[in-house]
C-alpha cells in the first residue's frame, strides 16, 4: 500500500513537472512594425518556451484568447525543442504556411484579455492575464519562463528574454499648450522630466529620431503646424511620441480633423497611399496604382468641435476610399478604428 501511495504521488509530482515546464513567455496585441509573417504583414504574435530538457510534442495542445473556449485553436504536430521557443502569429487566418508557420484562428486584443495554454487532456498548462498594451510594444517573462513580467521596448520574439530586466522608457516630453487654435507668434516650450533628457521634434508629421530637431527653447507658432516631440536619454529607450496640432489664426465655422501621419505614409512612390505609385496604368482611373490597393496606414486624429474644443485623441488606421474619385487629386479618407493602432471603436 505504501508503496502504491508513493508511487501515485510521484506520478503526480512528474505530471505537475511536466505541465509547470511550458510557458507563455511573451506576447505583442498590437504589431505595428516589429515582425511580419510570410504575408508580410503585422500579425500579433505570442511566444511559447519549453524550460524543460525535452523536446516536448505541442500536437492536440491549444492556446485560447477566451476562458470560456479552451483549446479555441489546437496546434497541429509541431515540436518544441528543450529549452527552445515557439512563435505563433495570432492573425485569425488559422492555418499553417508552407514554411511551417503557425497561424491561430485569433487575433490579440490591446486593450487586455486572458490566454490559456491547454495540454491534449484539455488540463490547463499555463494561463495569462494579458494587459493592455500600446503599438510595437511587447510583454514578456524574464528569465525566460520566470513569474517577472516586463514591457519590452525592443521585443524579442522567437528568443531568449534575458536574464535582466529591460530598460524601461523615457517619460514623455511635456508640452505648455494643449491642441487648439491660437494667434499667431503664441510661445511654446517643451520640458522632461529627466534633466539629463534631451527633446527632439518634427514639423512635417514625422515620428522623431535621434536625429531630428533638437529643442533648445521655446518655439513661437507662426503658421498652423503639428509637434511631434519624443525624450532622449542614453540609458533609457525613447520616450513615447507626443503630438499636438496648432492651428494659427484659422477662422472657424466647422468642426475640425486634424490628421497626423508619416509623410511617406501618403506621398512614398513605392508605398505612399496616395500617389499613382510605379504599377499604375498610364489611362485612367489608373487601375494598379497605389491608391487602388486595399492599404492602410497608421494616423493620429484630433478632433475638435465647432466650438473649438478639442472632443477626442485617438490612434488609428486610414485608407483612401471611394471609386472613381481615386484618381482625382483630392481624394476621399476613410478613418479605421482597429486593435491594431489603438481603440477598436
Amino acid at each position: 500500500m505504501k508503496i502504491f501511495i508513493f508511487t501515485i504521488l510521484l506520478f503526480c509530482l512528474l505530471t505537475n513537472s511536466a505541465l509547470a515546464r511550458l510557458y507563455i513567455n511573451e506576447f505583442m496585441s498590437s504589431n505595428g512594425s516589429v515582425l511580419q509573417d510570410v504575408d508580410g504583414e503585422y500579425s500579433d504574435w505570442l511566444e511559447l518556451f519549453n524550460s524543460s530538457q525535452e523536446t516536448i510534442s505541442l500536437e492536440g495542445y491549444g492556446i485560447s484568447d477566451d476562458p470560456d473556449e479552451p483549446g479555441k485553436w489546437i496546434f497541429p504536430d509541431v515540436d518544441i525543442l528543450p529549452y527552445g521557443f515557439l512563435l505563433l502569429f495570432c492573425s485569425g487566418k488559422d492555418c499553417t504556411a508552407v514554411d511551417g508557420e503557425l497561424h491561430t484562428n485569433f487575433r490579440l486584443r490591446n486593450s487586455g484579455e486572458e490566454l490559456t495554454l491547454t495540454d491534449s487532456d484539455s488540463t490547463v498548462v499555463d494561463r495569462l492575464e494579458a494587459i493592455e498594451l500600446t503599438r510595437d510594444v511587447s510583454y514578456g517573462r524574464v528569465p525566460d519562463g520566470n513569474d517577472e513580467w516586463y514591457l519590452f521596448y525592443e521585443p524579442t520574439p522567437g528568443e531568449s528574454n534575458g536574464e535582466e530586466a529591460p530598460p524601461i522608457r523615457t517619460a514623455p516630453p511635456r508640452f505648455s499648450l494643449q491642441s487648439g487654435f491660437y494667434q499667431q507668434g503664441t510661445a511654446l516650450r517643451l520640458e522632461s522630466e529627466h534633466e539629463d533628457a534631451v527633446i527632439r521634434f518634427t514639423t512635417d508629421g514625422s515620428i522623431p529620431v535621434d536625429t531630428s530637431s533638437l529643442y533648445t527653447g521655446e518655439i513661437n507658432l507662426n503658421n498652423t503646424v503639428v509637434i511631434r516631440a519624443v525624450c532622449f536619454r542614453d540609458d533609457l529607450f525613447p520616450s513615447q511620441t507626443i503630438s499636438h496640432s496648432y492651428l494659427i489664426d484659422y477662422e472657424q465655422n466647422l468642426p475640425v480633423f486634424s490628421l497626423v501621419t508619416d509623410p511617406t505614409n501618403l506621398w512614398d512612390w513605392e508605398t505612399g497611399i496616395y500617389v499613382e505609385g510605379p504599377n499604375a496604368d498610364p489611362n485612367p482611373p489608373h487601375y494598379g496604382a497605389n491608391y487602388w490597393q486595399d492599404w492602410k496606414k497608421p494616423v493620429y486624429i484630433e478632433f475638435f468641435q465647432e466650438d473649438g474644443s478639442l472632443s477626442f485623441t485617438q490612434d488609428a488606421g486610414v485608407k483612401i476610399h471611394g471609386s472613381f474619385t481615386r484618381q482625382f487629386d483630392q481624394k476621399s479618407l476613410r478613418i479605421v478604428a482597429d486593435d491594431e493602432y489603438g481603440s477598436g471603436t
